[in-house]
């Protein structure tokens, strides 16, 4: 987000943005598969950033106290969670650094979304990554510019209101969102933003990207907003064999004037006697506020007399009353959970653990793993599987087990979108593949693209789920049982996306799960994300070749700092495997990965500073292997932030006025230029010189043109 005092125009500041959110692979800005539930952490100062340490807790207390400036942060990104199906919560932050190689989303080591701070160019408050697969553990981070919480800047960023609105900015960009010239909009692309909430227009693409708050995971049937009419939620069904030794966990989520009740009966033989401990935990789940759980006789009547409230304020996340059940008491109550708040923390989501004190013996860690985001996708009876698989919850069971009932087409299970959402937009499922023989068949309606106004595709998400190494296959059928062909995109850290498209509109289509069975792991549960509604998404063929005598070499410029995500298709027959390295000139590693022969594969996307790299591709057995190295790569990721105000530019970028690249000067090894910066082709011929140079020393091969990535001898100055 620029100053507004910046010494630029319009349409030149207009033009630096567009780098900001430039981005590959993104569907809608966020983890299309799934609702955004996200966590946040604050980055301790001293963590490094591209070189740079981080300053927030610095500069942010400056202007406020730790919990008042974190409060608003969060607060930026939960004005915008609220309104959709979606969570923001917080997490700790390891200190790790930015950008290491990692999970997009659900990194134990720091939150999908970070906050730092570090010096930026004067006219830059702050730089928010949008989501999405290239961008890696990068993606979501917002960065202060630590430079403008000094008084003595000519446009400071001095007060608590400032960093909201600065933060709720970035926090559109998280999800999404570009630029907009429209002043009354938050996502105004001059200046801090005049306003602290969405406009209209903002909100109805917010709602088409990932809809309304719709009904959690116990009222996608019906209702459970009363206790009356058999309408709450069973905590548990007679004939489980539930025998009080484990607690009882249900994920649920308060909307807007929501209630949610659950039916709790007591123990029969013999009939329990003694405490039984209701607990609400928002902690490590939403910013959810629940004001009050209240319990009701199987008659209606509340009964505070037998409440305790261990934590009534529920600052640390949790809010927990006893009940007190001697004999001759009732054997069937209510419980139910509301948020008396009205503002944006009174809505989110939430767990909800029933323990029979007297009874319970199951390990505490379990329930605090079973009641984390991971698993808030799960319905009661799944938590109780784990722990029926182990009594401590250590045995991960094939969640919704099918017991072959839809390993045909014929019988293919059929999938209803996503409340909130239009047949074709968007699915979801969990389910697993039991042994060797398993297949499962969904059968589901593509999308009316031409009311959405989007391409004829769709894309899905296949990610293995709480079993390590398994990674299902999948493949797509039209209605006739004709497969229908798809490209993939990304396959790594058990996660695959593939993308179909010219699909028929509203039309029927199959989906097919199933083993690898050349696969050391193919049994285990996976969560399908299907979406339509978005466009078209490519890699990039940067080289088609064959690995003669057993290998071959590249060299590979970025001519700028760059995100890029490499993937590998082997077009061999099965049997060798392929390893792909990538490593400075000096020798650093950078990225490595393998592949069989025969298959795509993907890694985690790197940040690369500007200059060339080596790109070896090697096959196991020496042989003659064909194949394709595809890229997909976010330039700029993070704009203005890898400018080192300490050095000397060398040439301009994209014609846009005073944005320069360093190469790191004269102690860096790089050659240190006067200003104003030379000409671009004189700049371009240098570099490509200078490659041929080391490639001739190497004798490894140069390509040369415009396959050097963004750069190429032909373009103007």
């Amino acid at each position: 987000m620029k100053n507004l005092r910046a010494a630029r125009t319009t349409r030149r500041l207009a033009a630096i943005e567009a780098l900001e959110s430039r981005i590959a692979l993104s569907a809608d800005g966020l983890t299309w598969g799934n609702a955004p539930y996200l966590s946040i952490s604050f980055a301790p100062d001293g963590t490094e950033i591209d070189g740079n340490s981080n300053q927030l807790f610095a500069s942010m207390e400056t202007i406020a106290t730790e919990g008042v400036w974190q409060e608003a942060i969060v607060d930026a990104f939960q004005t915008w969670a609220h309104e959709t199906n979606g969570d923001i919560f917080v997490t700790s932050d390891s200190g790790d650094d930015f950008g290491i190689q990692g999970r997009t989303v659900g990194d134990d080591r720091f939150g999908d979304i970070r906050i730092g701070a570090i010096p930026l160019r004067n006219e830059v408050f702050a730089i928010g990554v949008s989501r999405g697969f290239v961008a890696g553990t990068w993606s979501g981070d917002v960065l202060f510019n630590s430079e403008l919480f000094s008084a003595n800047a000519a446009n400071p960023i001095a007060s608590i209101d400032d960093v909201l609105r600065i933060a709720m900015h970035e926090a559109g960009h998280v999800y999404g969102f570009d630029d907009s010239t429209d002043p009354n909009h938050v996502m105004h692309d001059t200046g801090i933003p005049q306003v602290s909430q969405p406009s209209a227009a903002e909100l109805d693409e917010l709602w088409a990207r990932f809809g309304m708050r719709s009904p959690d995971i116990n009222e996608r049937s019906e209702s459970n907003d009363v206790p009356e009419n058999g309408d709450a939620t069973h905590m548990y069904s007679s004939d489980s064999g539930f025998d009080g030794s484990t607690p009882l966990i249900h994920h649920g989520d308060i909307g807007r004037n929501d209630v949610d009740y659950f039916r709790f009966d007591n123990l029969e033989a013999p009939f329990y006697v003694g405490d039984v401990t209701f607990e609400v935990r928002t902690s490590g789940l939403s910013q959810l506020q629940p004001a009050a759980i209240e319990i009701r006789g199987d008659d209606g009547v509340v009964v505070p007399s037998r409440l305790s409230n261990i934590d009534a304020d529920g600052s640390d996340g949790r809010v927990a009353v006893t009940l007190r059940i001697s004999p001759g008491d009732d054997d069937r109550y209510f419980v139910g959970i509301r948020s008396d708040s009205t503002g944006i923390n009174g809505v989110g989501g939430y767990a909800l653990v029933t323990t029979f004190d007297g009874l319970v013996a199951s390990d505490p860690i379990a329930t605090e793993r079973l009641t984390s985001n991971q698993f808030r996708f799960l319905e009661g009876d799944d938590i109780q599987d784990v722990f029926a698989a182990g009594p401590n919850g250590d045995v991960t069971p094939f969640f919704r087990d099918d017991f072959h009932t839809n390993d045909f087409l014929g019988a293919a299970t059929i999938l209803e979108p996503v409340p909130g959402f239009e047949d074709g937009v968007k699915y979801e499922l969990l389910a697993s593949i039991s042994n060797l023989i398993d297949i499962d068949y969904y059968t589901f309606q593509s999308a009316d693209f031409g009311t959405l106004g989007t391409d004829n595709v769709m894309t899905f998400l296949l990610e293995s789920f709480e079993s390590p190494g398994f990674e299902p296959i999948i493949d797509v059928f039209d209605a006739t049982g004709a497969i229908v062909e798809y490209k993939q995109l990304l396959r790594h850290d058990g996660s695959r996306v593939i993308q179909v498209s010219n699909l028929d509109q509203a039309a029927d289509y199959f989906l097919r799960v199933g083993g690898d069975l050349n696969s050391q792991i193919n049994t285990g549960s996976y969560r399908v994300s299907m979406r339509g509604g978005v466009n078209e998404q490519d890699l990039e063929l940067w080289k088609a070749d064959s690995t003669s005598a057993g290998h071959r070499e590249f060299v590979y410029f970025a001519s700028r700092p760059e995100l890029t995500m490499f993937a590998l298709q082997g077009l061999g027959i099965p049997g060798d495997k392929l390893m792909v390295t990538v490593a400075s000139l000096g020798g650093a590693l950078v990225t490595q990965f393998g592949t069989p022969t025969n298959q795509f594969r993907s890694t985690n996307s790197v940040l690369l500073p500007r200059g060339a790299y080596r790109v070896r591709i090697e096959s196991s057995g020496g042989g003659d292997v064909p194949f394709e190295l595809l890229k997909a790569t976010l330039t700029d990721p993070l704009a203005v932030i890898f400018i080192d105000v300490q050095q000397t530019p060398v040439y301009h970028v994209d014609d846009v006025d005073d944005v320069f690249v360093f190469p790191g000067g004269p102690a860096g090894g790089g050659t240190e230029f006067q200003t104003p910066p030379l000409p671009r082709h004189v700049v371009i011929d240098s570099m490509i010189h200078a490659v041929h140079e080391l490639d001739e020393q190497s004798s490894t091969e140069t390509q040369g043109g415009p396959e050097f990535g963004l750069l190429s001898r032909s373009e103007p100055s």
